[in-house]
Order: structure tokens, then C-alpha cells, then sequence
């Protein structure tokens, strides 16, 4: 399964190395650019016919709104759950002080984050 809030032309790799039977899940297009049409991948659709591979799209806002927010909230109660059995631990690449909110805005603008940042109060940062 390829879960893909990027776009951009890491879609198509992404498709490509999906098995037989795989599933491509597109939640967004974080990719943007300098022309953010070019963030939605055009994607040659015989990769899906020849490997039996589903792309399915997932539009999140629209299908939390649908409920109320009910189906949404279960899945964080669910997944943070996870995190406190240790089942489920977030990558987290950087914690960054409150007064470097905009030099952790530039690495995730620059990639150079894998996983997750956090941003914490100058106070708590020092402890």
C-alpha cells in the first residue's frame, strides 16, 4: 500500500513499485511548487491495469464533515492508543524551540524532515 499526501512526480515511482494487487491511496498534494497544478501527477493508468493495483482517492476533509468529526476523532483515540502501548512511534526528526518556528517551517520547506517536528514552548524545549 502507498499512502501519498505528496504528489508530484514521487506518484508515479510510487505506483511503479507497488506489487500485484497493491493499493495507491492520494490524500493531497503537499508537493505544491512554484505552479501548484504541477503537484497532481499525471499517472499513466496501465500501472494499475497491468499489476492489478487500486487507486483509490481519499478526499479527508470532506469525509470528516460527513459524520460530525465522530469517524475522525475514533481514529485518533485509536492510533493514540497506539502510541502510549508503544505499539506506534511516530519518526520524529526535530524538536524545535518556540522562537525557531520558522526555521523548522523552512527545513520541512527545504526537506531536509523525515517524519514528523515539534515546535514546544522555549521553556519546555530547554528541560
Amino acid at each position: 500500500m502507498v499512502y501519498d499526501p505528496v504528489g508530484g512526480t514521487v506518484s508515479e515511482v510510487a505506483l511503479r513499485a507497488l506489487g500485484w494487487g497493491g493499493r495507491f491511496v492520494v490524500c493531497g498534494f503537499a508537493a505544491g511548487g512554484a505552479r501548484p497544478k504541477s503537484a497532481i501527477p499525471k499517472v499513466p493508468l496501465n500501472l494499475a491495469l497491468l499489476n492489478e493495483r487500486a487507486i483509490l482517492g481519499v478526499f479527508w476533509g470532506a469525509w470528516k464533515a460527513r459524520d460530525g468529526n465522530v469517524g475522525n476523532r475514533k481514529n485518533l483515540e485509536h492510533m493514540m492508543n497506539l502510541i502510549e502501548e508503544g505499539k506506534l512511534s511516530p519518526t520524529i526528526s526535530r524538536v524545535y524551540p518556540l522562537d525557531a518556528a520558522v526555521e523548522a517551517c523552512t527545513d520541512m520547506m527545504s526537506r531536509k524532515v523525515i517524519g514528523k517536528i515539534c515546535i514546544v514552548p522555549t521553556r519546555l524545549a530547554q528541560l
